[in-house]
C-alpha cells in the first residue's frame, strides 16, 4: 500500500488494453471515521471497506464499486469483473438489475 498524508492507494488495479493508468483502483482518505476504525479496531458494520462504499461524497471509492461501474459502462465484461472482484458473490447481488447489452450479431451477407 501507499501511505500518503491523508489517503490510502491499496496495490491492486485492473489494467484494460495494456494501458499504464489503472482502470480501477480503491481510495480510502483519512477521515474520523477510518482513524477511528483503525485505531480502535473493526468491528461489525464499521470496516474499512464499510466506510469507503458510504465515502463516495468524501472521495472515497472500494474496487468493487469500480468494478460494477466499469461493467454497467460496457468497459469490461461480467466475467472479468467478477474475476477481479474482491467478493463476486457479493458484486453479483449488486448487478442483479444489470442485463447486459446482447453481443453484436455478424452482418448478413
Amino acid at each position: 500500500m501507499n501511505y500518503g498524508r491523508h489517503h490510502v492507494l491499496p496495490k491492486r488495479s485492473i489494467s484494460i488494453c495494456h494501458r499504464r493508468h489503472p482502470a480501477a483502483i480503491e481510495i480510502l482518505k483519512s477521515t474520523l471515521r477510518t482513524r477511528e476504525y483503525m485505531e480502535k479496531g473493526e468491528a461489525e458494520g464499521k470496516t474499512l471497506l464499510d466506510a469507503m462504499r458510504v465515502g463516495d461524497n468524501e472521495g472515497m471509492q472500494h474496487f468493487d464499486g469500480e468494478i460494477d461501474k466499469l461493467i454497467r459502462t460496457g468497459t469490461i465484461d461480467l466475467e472479468t469483473g467478477f474475476g477481479y472482484a474482491t467478493n463476486p458473490g457479493n458484486l453479483r447481488l449488486e448487478l442483479a438489475d444489470f442485463t447486459p447489452p446482447p453481443d453484436p450479431q455478424p452482418p448478413n451477407d
